[in-house]
């Protein structure tokens, strides 16, 4: 998938980072499909993959943004911009890499002081590259065609997306109420390697994010949130109201 001339330079580095990167996923999906039969083996190249592509994404980024931090659930890197930082999920739905569907993601964010201004979230198998910069929109690549995405204009939630039931995958489930394939979403068990990418694109899209803290209220930001609860802005108030009563 070739970079979009039209977006900005942080959003273009990333872009090259995760599909750089995705040759090799591809590749070791392959692979994993004919493991199957054999769990260990397949957990060891599944995890072996995940390290390999990860160095491949720093590497990348390092390579275009020496200055900028990087994070990932396995290392910290430190930069000479201590304003920003690369969050990365190399294989974000793992557990579906590993068992050879195709629901999983290369996720990145760029993030300033606490705030993701760009992400990329991209589906090497599926073809399906979402992005946004703050202020700029939200937008998806598939089919080498390129479009401006929204949430859905429901106000009742016809289609609500749990991440442990559904596409296991955090990433894509926000990406797809973005782009108002699903209506809402509630996420459990929420890092900032599941979210952090996913938060700017279904802001862009005009979505919203409510952190839910440990004790069912609401929370400051998805740092440490216990769920979140990811919407279109058209769904009844009550929705999030019944969500956060549950705890």
């Amino acid at each position: 998938m070739a970079m979009d001339t039209n977006t900005s330079s942080n959003v273009n580095v990333m872009i090259a980072a995760a599909t750089g990167a995705s040759r090799f996923l591809i590749r070791d999906f392959g692979e994993m499909e004919n493991l199957q039969s054999s769990a260990d083996s397949g957990l060891r190249f599944a995890t072996n993959g995940r390290t390999k592509v990860e160095k491949i994404i720093i590497e990348s980024l390092k390579a275009a943004r020496p200055k900028f931090g990087i994070m990932t659930p396995n290392e910290t890197v430190a930069g000479s911009d201590i304003s920003h930082r690369f969050v990365i999920n190399a294989i974000d739905g793992f557990d579906n890499f590993a068992r050879a569907m195709p629901f999983f993601a290369i996720s990145i964010a760029l993030m300033e002081q606490k705030e993701t201004i760009a992400a990329v979230i991209y589906s090497p198998i599926l073809d399906k590259l979402f992005y946004a910069s703050r202020g700029e929109g939200a937008f998806v690549i598939e089919a080498r065609m390129k479009r401006r995405i929204r949430t859905s204009r429901k106000t009742s939630p016809a289609k609500i997306y749990g991440q442990n039931v559904a596409l296991g995958c955090g990433s894509l489930g926000a990406a797809y109420i973005a782009n108002g394939s699903i209506d809402a979403g509630i996420f459990s068990a929420t890092s900032m390697f599941d979210l952090a990418a996913a938060s700017i694109i279904v802001k862009e899209a005009g979505g919203l994010l409510t952190a839910i803290d440990a004790e069912g209220k609401p929370a400051k930001d998805f740092f440490g949130a216990h769920r979140m609860i990811i919407e279109n802005n058209h769904l009844q108030p009550s929705l999030n109201e019944s969500i956060i009563a549950k705890k």
